[in-house]
């Protein structure tokens, strides 16, 4: 191995190492900011079974929406279930 070659190999090593120290300190902060609001907000897809679903009573049901409470118990904070598209889903995060 060449010098650049480790020189290079030690850079990325070095941001891959510092850009996992932000990612930490990132997701600290959002359930901060979960906990703080008492409320979690997941967007779903509606109509995806099993995965999420209406069910005969209208309410949404499946795996995701049980693994949504179950992430919302943990926390101790109110699930809100977000209704998504495909087209809407990304201008819903902000």
């Amino acid at each position: 191995m060449t010098l650049r070659n480790a020189l290079k190999s030690a850079i990325a090593a070095a941001m891959m190492i510092g850009d996992a120290g932000l990612a930490t300190q990132a997701k600290a902060d959002a359930v901060d900011d979960i906990t703080k609001a008492g409320a979690i907000n997941v967007g779903i897809f509606s109509d995806f079974p099993p995965f999420s679903s209406a069910s005969a009573d209208m309410s949404i049901k499946g795996y995701d929406i049980d693994v949504a409470q179950a992430i919302a118990d943990s926390l101790k904070v109110k699930l809100n279930l977000v209704s998504v598209t495909g087209q809407n889903r990304i201008p819903y995060l902000t």
